[in-house]
């Protein structure tokens, strides 16, 4: 059975914004996640969350699993929508989703992805993802519970439990499917968000972004773990906010030896929270 078509949410407007942000949220998440985020950065910008086959608003159809087709689906709903300049932001499982639908759209004026809490796409999918995404039942639960991304309050309760335990697994079956294929450079630059407690997406899983784009890669640095997303939303929608409304720049282009992907390092931001 054929899974729905991902949608774009968003909410009415009285006046025509400037900007588009698509919003890709990570595994077994919605366009919930990205709720607040048109309020905060006003009517200039029109958000559009994510709502991937049998989430959020289309909970109870049919899950997507496979990731190349789920992409495609993706790209053929966002095309429509591209009528003036718009950036992308996506975590984890939504910064890879975003990544490849932007490779789809380069011919559209996307101004600028950012990547939050997600290896580089040639990383991609990580032994543990794998690993986890193979497993059922009990062990299943178990494992992605101290990834961190299943909450206690759900576990707990068996209509909850019923609900999202097939979505995590079809999203790590999403990922874990993954295969990336090298490709042109973008004409696109790419920041990278990034939390100061991470332990799934380490520094060195962040170096090979840079052969993605012919810019330089920037970073800015977050308070918290894996899902820092969530728990320093305002900071993170600040950022993204204050790099939208900042006067249009020429960024630097990434030196040639970057591009090819060697010896990359990433730009690292100064965080709001005092870290690096």
């Amino acid at each position: 059975m054929s899974h729905g078509p991902p949608r774009w949410i968003f909410a009415p407007r009285q006046t025509e914004p400037d900007v588009h942000l698509f919003c890709f949220p990570h595994a077994g998440s919605g366009a919930s996640t990205y709720a607040g985020w048109q309020s905060a950065l006003g009517s200039r910008t029109r958000v559009h969350a994510l709502e991937l086959p049998g989430h959020g608003q289309q909970i109870g159809g049919e899950l997507a699993t496979d990731i190349e087709r789920l992409i495609g689906d993706i790209a053929g709903a966002t095309r429509p929508l591209l009528d003036r300049p718009a950036y992308f932001v996506g975590h984890s499982l939504g910064a890879v989703l975003a990544f490849e639908t932007l490779r789809r759209l380069t011919s559209f004026p996307i101004v600028r992805l950012f990547a939050s809490g997600c290896r580089a796409p040639s990383q991609m999918p990580s032994d543990q993802t794998r690993a986890i995404a193979a497993l059922d039942g009990d062990a299943f639960v178990q494992q992605v519970r101290a990834f961190g991304g299943l909450p206690d309050d759900i576990l707990r309760q068996p209509g909850l439990r019923a609900i999202f335990l097939p979505i995590l697994k079809a999203d790590f079956t999403l990922i874990a499917g993954y295969r990336y294929r090298p490709g042109a450079p973008l004409d696109v630059p790419i920041t990278l968000l990034t939390g100061s407690r991470d332990r799934h997406v380490p520094d060195s899983s962040l170096t090979a972004w840079q052969k993605e784009t012919r810019h330089a890669i920037t970073r800015q640095h977050f308070e918290g773990g894996h899902f820092f997303i969530l728990d320093a939303k305002a900071d993170v929608i600040r950022h993204v906010g204050s790099t939208i409304d900042a006067p249009p720049a020429t960024t630097a282009p990434a030196p040639p030896d970057q591009r090819a992907g060697a010896h990359a390092e990433p730009a690292r931001g100064v965080s709001r929270h005092g870290g690096r």
